[in-house]
């Protein structure tokens, strides 16, 4: 499978692969305790999505995701911004659930 090219790709990828008991635990984190999971999920990202290597879209559509003027970042702070996208994507899901209840 080639690597996801946008943060979109990349944070699509990884909830297809997450059972409901990590989307609950990621998505109940404080947002200050997402650095926890750089060792983890983390390192995960950076090699399997290529930042290791040089993925530059990957690092460019997360330096915009994050408004930064570069289109390029360093590989761990490429992979925090994904953790962060997760995070957002599921806290959303979370409370779309709650308000269709």
């Amino acid at each position: 499978m080639a690597n996801p090219r946008t943060v979109k790709e990349a944070v699509d990828r990884i909830i297809e692969t997450m059972s409901e008991k990590e989307k609950k635990e990621i998505s109940r984190m404080p947002v200050r305790d997402l650095p926890f999971l750089h060792h983890s999920v983390g390192r995960k990202i950076r090699n399997e999505f290529g930042l290791i290597t040089g993925n530059k879209p990957l690092t460019a559509s997360c330096a915009s995701y994050q408004s930064l003027k570069c289109q390029d970042m360093h590989p761990d702070d490429a992979s925090q911004t994904i953790i962060i996208a997760v995070h957002a994507r599921l806290v959303g899901e979370s409370k779309n659930k709650e308000t269709t209840k």
